[in-house]
C-alpha cells in the first residue's frame, strides 16, 4: 500500500531502484508499517543503503537472506545491539502495559547498582526500545513489548509477573488503580486466587464509583476474577460480589457485552 511505502519513498525519493529494494522490503515486512520502518533502518545501518555526494544510493539487487523476515526476527535483531543490563531490565520491564515510573525501574533492576540500572535505561532509550513519558518509562512499541514476553519460557513469564506485582504494591498499596493492575498480574502470574481475593476484596467500593471512565480496565479485572471464582468453585455469594459491580461499569465500557454473558446470572 502506498501508506507503507510512504517513509521509505520520501526518504529515497527519486533514488535509482528504489522501487525494487522496496518490493524486497514489503515483502520482508508482510506489508506491516512499523515493521518496514524497522527494515528501512536497517537497509542504512548495513550500509545497503549509502549516503554519497549528497545522494542516496542503492543497490540494484538484495539478497533476502540479507535482511530479517518479521517480528522475531527483528526484535532479534534490536536485541543483538543491547547490553546484558540492558537485555535483563528489558525483560523485567516488559510484564508492564503501562507506563513505568523511574523508581520502580530502579527497583526492577535487580542484582545491579544504581549505575548500572541508570546506564541500562539510557541504553534502551538509545536504541528506542523504551521511551520516557514524564518521569515513566514505556515501550515504544507494543510488539516490541509483546514479543520480549513470547520469548520467555511460561515459569521465568510467571515469575517475572509476580515479582513485578510485589513491586507494584510496594510502590503504592492504597492506590485501587495500582491494586486492580497488581491483582490482574498476580492471576496472569499464577497466583489466581491471591489476585482474584484482591479484586473481590476492591469489589463494594467499585460499585459505589461514579467514575464510569475508568472502568473498562476495572470491568476486564473483575470478569478474570469472576472465572478464577468459578474455576474454585466459590459460592453465588462471592460470585455476585463481583458481578454487580461488573454489570454496572461494563455498561459504560466497550465490554459491555459482558452483560449479554452474566447478565441472567447476575439477575438470578
Amino acid at each position: 500500500p502506498r501508506s507503507t511505502l510512504f517513509p521509505y519513498t520520501t526518504l529515497f525519493r527519486s533514488v535509482p531502484n528504489t522501487g525494487r529494494v522496496a518490493h524486497l522490503l514489503f515483502e520482508k515486512s508482510a506489508g506491516v508499517p512499523r515493521e518496514f520502518t524497522e527494515l528501512v533502518e536497517l537497509v542504512v545501518e548495513r550500509k545497503i543503503a549509502q549516503y554519497s555526494s549528497g545522494t542516496w544510493v542503492l543497490p540494484q539487487d538484495v539478497a533476502p537472506e540479507e535482511l530479517p523476515s518479521r517480528g522475531a526476527e527483528l526484535l532479534s535483531n534490536r536485541l543483538s545491539a543491547l547490553g546484558k543490563h540492558a537485555i535483563d531490565l528489558a525483560e523485567a520491564l516488559c510484564v508492564h502495559a503501562r507506563p513505568v515510573p523511574l523508581p520502580r525501574c530502579l527497583a526492577l533492576s535487580e542484582g545491579k547498582s544504581e549505575e548500572q540500572a541508570y546506564g541500562a535505561l539510557d541504553e534502551l532509550v538509545a536504541e528506542q526500545i523504551l521511551r520516557t513519558d514524564g518521569d515513566a518509562y514505556e515501550f515504544v512499541h507494543a510488539t516490541l513489548r509483546e514479543g520480549l514476553l513470547a520469548r520467555m519460557d511460561e515459569s521465568a513469564r510467571r515469575s517475572r509477573l509476580v515479582r513485578a506485582a510485589d513491586a507494584l504494591l510496594a510502590s503504592n498499596p492504597d492506590d485501587p488503580n495500582v491494586r486492580i493492575d497488581a491483582a490482574v498480574q498476580f492471576i496472569d502470574g499464577g497466583e489466581e486466587t491471591r489476585g482474584a481475593e484482591m479484586i473481590a476484596a476492591l469489589a463494594l467500593k467499585l460499585l459505589g464509583t461514579t467514575y464510569f471512565n475508568a472502568g473498562a480496565e476495572v470491568v476486564v479485572a473483575l470478569s478474570r476474577a469472576v472465572e478464577v471464582f468459578e474455576r474454585e468453585g466459590r459460592s453465588d455469594y462471592e460470585i455476585a460480589a463481583l458481578l454487580f459491580p461488573m454489570m454496572k461499569l461494563a455498561y459504560y465500557s466497550p465490554h459491555f457485552r459482558l452483560l449479554l454473558k452474566y447478565g441472567e446470572r447476575t439477575l438470578s
